[in-house]
């Protein structure tokens, strides 16, 4: 049996500034992310105190999409489960590395190879991934048919996992609207927002 547990990143820093004219490419966790993302590690390892979950949950394998506030937000997961994060391309935000402003639409390569080796040793880091980063932008924001072809994508790769695993507990660390349309591709529920 494969138990799933799907994980919005911390706070990042344009999650935090209103002024979209000061969006980053990039944006790292805000000091509250990192606290957010420390305490939903504490949780995953040791459960509650309220009784709900006194004895935490049991992770075997974390899965991060590949911009920098998820790889930051598994950090500490990864540490307490003693496991090595993967890096999973199809599960970034839609359209990928973007800003959207009063100029359009502009796209960023991504963190490169040797940046997130640099920062995130412990990540393995897959083939798609190269030293000009890992997202290949256009002019134009990804529309929600092509966000909910990589959802199926996703979904198939669980699935497979879901038949192969005896016993496998796997932490997906996303974004808002990539999550969302997983969702809705794993309950076949196009109609609710998640």
């Amino acid at each position: 049996m494969l138990r799933l547990y799907l994980i919005r990143h911390g706070q990042s820093t344009n999650n935090a500034q209103p002024n979209f004219a000061k969006h980053e490419f990039e944006p790292p966790l805000t000091d509250k992310g990192i606290a957010e993302s420390q305490a939903l590690a504490n949780h995953l390892r040791y459960g509650s105190d309220n009784g709900a979950l006194s004895h935490g949950y049991d992770i075997h394998q974390i899965y991060a999409s590949p911009q920098l506030r998820s790889l930051q937000t598994v950090v500490p997961i990864s540490k307490h489960f003693n496991c090595r994060p993967e890096i999973w391309v199809q599960t970034h935000e839609r359209g990928g590395v973007v800003i959207l402003h009063h100029k359009g639409v502009q796209h960023h390569h991504g963190l490169t190879r040797k940046e997130i080796q640099t920062r995130f040793p412990m990540f393995k880091i897959p083939y798609q991934i190269t030293d000009k980063g890992w997202w290949r932008g256009r002019d134009k924001l990804e529309t929600n048919d092509e966000v909910n072809v990589r959802a199926r994508l996703v979904a198939n790769g669980l699935f497979i996992k879901a038949r192969t695993s005896k016993d496998l507990g796997v932490a997906m660390v996303s974004h808002n609207t990539f999550l969302n349309f997983l969702m809705q591709t794993l309950l076949k529920d196009t109609e609710n927002r998640y």
